[in-house]
């Protein structure tokens, strides 16, 4: 039986060159249907108001069997694929893949913006001072931008609706990355 899949793997051919840095796509795609399902299970006990966000996941980490568990992972993954992004980028910088396809660099560096983005919301989601100072501070940033501010947060100050827009946001935008990685 072992001879039999020997030979079967063998029969393809493959290129000699082939290596490691060649499956950071795949798992990087792994890794982004992992945060989607972790954090679809997560958002089933998120309540995305700030009186009640961060009981919400002290909630979540404490009296939800394993919750613990889907949060550190969701959570821990996000440092995981940044640095396979920006190997994978950095990868086809290298082999300079721009050359052969235009909109290769440029669809990259617009998925990097948006995952960066996505992160932010997430890590705002947990609602506790520094993240409360952090949507402050890249709110007084941006708010050089006309109707942005308003636009983004729903008022002109840090708020309910900004949290629930952030979650709405940070719930969605992966379901694009996907869509467009695949």
């Amino acid at each position: 039986m072992l001879i039999i899949i020997q030979s079967h793997i063998l029969s393809y051919p493959s290129s000699n060159n082939i290596y490691y840095l060649w499956n950071i796509g795949f798992i990087l795609i792994l890794l982004l249907v992992t945060q989607i399902l972790t954090g679809i299970l997560l958002s089933c006990n998120y309540i995305s108001d700030i009186q009640n966000a961060y009981s919400s996941v002290m909630y979540i980490n404490r009296d939800i069997y394993i919750g613990w568990y889907f949060h550190y992972t969701h959570s821990s993954i996000v440092s995981v694929f940044m640095l396979l992004i920006y190997i994978h980028i950095g990868r086809a910088l290298y082999y300079n893949s721009f050359k052969l396809n235009n909109t290769l660099d440029v669809s990259s560096i617009v998925i990097l913006w948006v995952l960066i983005v996505i992160a932010f919301m997430g890590y705002v989601l947990t609602w506790g001072q520094i993240s409360f100072w952090g949507v402050t501070v890249i709110k007084n940033i941006l708010s050089s931008v006309p109707c942005l501010i308003e636009w983004l947060c729903g008022s002109f100050y840090v708020c309910n609706p900004t949290l629930l827009r952030f979650f709405i946001l940070h719930f969605i935008l992966p379901f694009s990355i996907l869509g467009t990685s695949c």
